[in-house]
């Protein structure tokens, strides 16, 4: 049995504990034990989630502090691997693995982090560093493997994120007909999804302008709203608030089956697990031609790429609004499955 901890910030719903938590059988069933640290202030309301799927959960606060790596030096003690998941102090966490003896540390970079200067040096040289310790560096896909190549002269493995491609799957025509029903939209009634929480990275305003040219479509916003619910303030200014549904978060699969088409409009991503959700389901998709989603092009035939200004991605959404929804989507599956991520990290921790 091959035990590995894998280290985090508090745990939320995004894409590194969500994929955790689906290969988590995978990895079990590969002679794999895990268990996840949380390192935020609060363990983070996530970790039930991981608790079921058989992952245990240790919480130990980050402190900038020589006491705090001591503790997590002896945490780490008994564990054949470590797989790094934070920007905040992973080549610290690498250096502390590397010293109490451990073996097999991977840390996975999940951003096309931009950083300047003096911050840009600092981890231009810890990555090296880390490289030097025998540090296996992975990138989500390629815009952070090139992104970490050209700002941090950094070579890294590339495992492209992953999705749950049992889960996220085109409808039947049934299906497809009671989440229309239950989202209250009408035959013929033309309607536009994204889902993402309220952030300036997502870009929603530009979706909202765009409705301006869209005088026949219903925006339906999936996530959490910002406190002073800024995108709702800016649709009613726009006149456009009678035909957007802020939904807050919400199951996005009957959304998927239930919309016409799917939009994200984000200045810039990681890699789009959101996107490839969505293409999984088969409905027609708008992407926005930046980092981290650019990174799908080819991935279905009905994915059409915009800018970030409103008319772009107005003039995107009436392209692809006439592109079928695909019945079918094996391949995407096959290149983007849990298993396929699963092996390649398993390869990592032995």
């Amino acid at each position: 049995m091959t035990r590995v901890i894998h280290i985090l910030n508090e745990l939320r719903p995004s894409g590194a504990e969500t994929m955790i938590r689906l290969a988590a059988p995978y990895w079990q069933d590969m002679g794999l034990k895990l268990a996840v640290l949380s390192t935020g202030d609060a363990v983070g309301p996530y970790a039930p989630e991981l608790e079921a799927a058989g992952i245990s959960i240790v919480h130990l606060p980050f402190r900038k502090s020589l006491s705090f790596f001591q503790k997590f030096g002896g945490l780490i003690r008994g564990f054949d691997a470590i797989h790094i998941h934070t920007e905040r102090a992973g080549f610290e966490y690498a250096a502390t693995a590397r010293a109490v003896g451990m073996k097999h540390i991977v840390r996975t970079i999940h951003s096309t982090f931009n950083f300047q200067k003096r911050t840009r040096l600092v981890r231009t040289v810890q990555r090296r560093s880390a490289a030097l310790l025998g540090v296996k560096q992975v990138s989500i896909g390629p815009s952070v493997k090139d992104n970490e190549l050209e700002r941090f002269r950094n070579p890294t493995l590339t495992i492209p994120n992953w999705y749950n491609e049992h889960h996220f799957v085109p409808p039947t025509l049934q299906q497809r007909e009671e989440a229309r029903a239950t989202l209250r939209l009408m035959q013929g009634q033309w309607s536009i999804l994204s889902v993402g929480n309220c952030a300036s990275v997502k870009n929603h305003e530009a979706i909202l302008h765009a409705l301006k040219h869209l005088p026949d479509a219903i925006y339906v916003h999936a996530g959490i709203e910002d406190k002073h619910q800024g995108e709702r303030a800016l649709a009613l200014e726009l006149g456009v608030l009678d035909r957007v549904r802020f939904l807050g978060w919400a199951d996005p699969l009957p959304l998927l089956w239930a919309a016409d088409v799917y939009v994200m409009s984000s200045r810039l991503e990681g890699f789009g697990i959101a996107a490839l959700e969505a293409l999984g389901t088969g409905i027609p998709t708008t992407l926005t031609n930046v980092p981290g989603l650019r990174d799908l092009a080819g991935a279905a035939e009905n994915l059409v790429f915009s800018d970030l200004t409103p008319q772009s991605i107005a003039a995107a959404l009436q392209e692809v609004r006439v592109k079928p929804r695909l019945t079918h989507t094996a391949t995407l599956a096959q290149q983007y499955g849990i298993e396929r991520g699963a092996k390649a990290y398993a390869a990592l921790y032995r």
